[in-house]
């Protein structure tokens, strides 16, 4: 936003705008929710699912203690099962290949709304919050 731009716009709309920006990683605390596309596509069928998950944040830990400037951490959705991330961003996709064909792509966010962005900006399909279905994880 240029100077110009700020001086001449609505300084409430303003903060709405800014207070919706979704939270980093680091930012989260024990409690808040994460959530999860699950996009499996399976090309030999010729079909793509998708499904939604709302997860719990349960701990957030370094990668390496020892550096306090490193970027990875790894979150915990339960005590056991949980995954590393960059904590300086909102969403990121891990893939994983199954075997028979099978390619799932997890596309975790602090908020749905930056999840079904990044899914939509990673697979080229639009209006993809009508075809999510809420589902529950299996860890």
């Amino acid at each position: 936003m240029t100077d110009l731009e700020f001086a001449t716009c609505d300084l409430d709309r303003y903060n709405e705008i800014y207070a919706a920006k979704p939270k980093k990683f680091y930012e989260l605390k024990t409690g808040d929710p994460i959530y999860c596309i699950k996009v499996d596509v399976r090309p030999e069928l010729g079909f793509v699912k998708f499904h939604k998950f709302q997860l719990s944040l349960f701990d957030m830990q370094m990668v390496d203690p020892r550096k306090p400037k490193a970027r990875q951490v790894r979150v915990y959705l339960t005590s056991s099962h949980g995954f590393v991330a960059d904590k300086n961003v909102s969403s990121f996709i891990k893939y994983k290949r199954q075997y028979r064909g099978e390619n799932i792509a997890y596309v975790y966010g602090t908020s749905l709304q930056e999840c079904i962005y990044k899914t939509e900006k990673t697979t080229g399909i639009k209006q993809l919050e009508d075809k999510l279905v809420w589902a529950e994880p299996k860890f």
